[in-house]
C-alpha cells in the first residue's frame, strides 16, 4: 500500500488527465467486497481509452457505491462518446453521449427465448437475435476499414437493417413484464444511444472492451475473494491498471514493474516530467521492458 500510494499513484493520475483528453472513452463497473466497509458490496470502476489507440491504457478506480456520483465526478471534465451499457448512473452525465451496448440487447432477447421450440414459427426473440447476428457479421467484415470508410458501410447496409429490425420489434405483441417485453422496452429505451454507431466510425456496436479489461480482476476477485481495506483496495486498483495497460502497450509487466520500483526511488522527486517518462509508452520504458 506504501509503494502503491509514493510510486504508482502519480501515474495513475497521469493516466485520468490522459483519459480527459479523449472523446471516445468505455466504463463498466463490477462489484467487489472490502472487509473494512460497512457495505456489503463495493464496486471496481473500469476507464478506458481505445484498446487499439497508439496508447492504449485502463484504469481501475475503486469506489464503495456503484451512484451516479462515481462516474460524476471522475468524468466531470471528459467530454465525449462513452461505451457504456444501461445502468442509469451513466444517464444524464454532462457533456457525455452515452453508447449503449448491442451485445446487452442480444443477451436479453436471449434470455426472453422459450424453453421450448414446440412452435412451428419463429419466436420474435429468436428472429432478432437472427437479425442481430447479421449485422454484428458485417461489422466484423468491416473491422479492416478506417472509421471513416465504416461509417459510410453501416450508413448504406447496417442503418437499413436497423431501422426494419426496430419497425419489426415495434410491432411485436408481448405479454407485460415478460423476459420478451423488458427485451423488447431496453431495445426501444435506448435507441438513441444505440444509433450514436452512426455518428462516428470509431465507435463500437458493443461495449465488449470493457468487459475483456475487466476480466483479470474478476478472475482474480474469485481466488483472493476480498481487501481488507479501503488502502488495499485503492492499491490493487493501481496496480491492476499499470499492469493491464503494460500489457496493452506490449510490455512485459514482470519488467515493468521491477523497472519501475528501481527507478522511481532513486528519483531526487517525482515531478510530472517524471512522470511522463514512465508511463508503459514512454520510449525508454517501450526500450526496457518490451514482452
Amino acid at each position: 500500500m506504501r509503494v502503491s500510494e509514493d510510486y504508482l499513484t502519480p501515474l495513475i493520475e497521469r493516466l485520468k488527465q490522459e483519459f480527459l483528453h479523449q472523446d471516445v472513452g468505455y466504463a463498466d463497473e463490477t462489484p467487489y467486497r472490502v472487509l473494512e466497509s460497512e457495505k456489503a458490496t463495493n464496486y471496481f470502476w473500469a476507464f478506458s481509452n481505445f484498446e487499439h489507440s497508439e496508447k492504449p491504457f485502463v484504469i481501475f478506480h475503486y469506489a464503495q457505491t456503484r451512484s451516479r456520483e462515481i462516474p460524476r465526478a471522475f468524468l466531470a471534465d471528459f467530454k465525449g462518446y462513452l461505451h457504456c451499457d444501461g445502468y442509469s448512473s451513466y444517464d444524464s452525465l454532462e457533456n457525455i453521449l452515452p453508447v449503449r451496448c448491442y451485445a446487452h440487447v442480444r443477451r436479453k432477447f436471449y434470455e426472453a427465448l422459450p424453453q421450448t421450440t414446440a412452435c412451428e414459427t419463429i419466436h420474435p426473440a429468436e428472429y432478432v437475435l437472427n437479425q442481430l447476428k447479421k449485422c454484428f457479421k458485417l461489422e466484423q467484415d468491416w473491422k479492416p476499414l478506417s472509421p471513416k470508410e465504416r461509417l459510410v458501410q453501416r450508413k448504406a447496409e447496417l442503418k437499413p437493417r436497423m431501422d426494419a429490425l426496430y419497425r419489426y420489434v415495434g410491432e411485436i405483441s408481448a405479454v407485460p413484464k415478460s423476459k420478451l417485453d423488458k427485451a423488447i422496452q431496453y431495445f426501444m429505451k435506448y435507441r438513441k444511444d444505440l444509433e450514436r454507431v452512426f455518428e462516428d466510425g470509431r465507435l463500437e456496436l458493443t461495449n465488449n472492451q470493457s468487459e475483456r479489461l475487466i476480466k483479470d480482476l474478476v478472475m482474480g476477485r474469485k481466488n483472493y475473494l476480498f481487501s481488507t481495506s479501503y488502502a488495499g483496495a485503492e492499491a490493487l486498483g493501481n496496480i491492476l491498471s499499470l499492469l493491464k495497460t503494460s500489457e496493452l502497450n506490449g510490455l512485459n509487466p514482470s519488467k515493468y514493474f521491477t523497472y519501475l520500483f528501481e527507478a522511481l526511488p532513486n528519483l531526487p522527486v517525482l515531478t510530472s516530467k517524471h512522470v511522463d517518462d514512465y508511463l508503459p509508452w514512454s520510449p525508454k520504458v517501450q526500450e526496457h521492458c518490451k514482452a
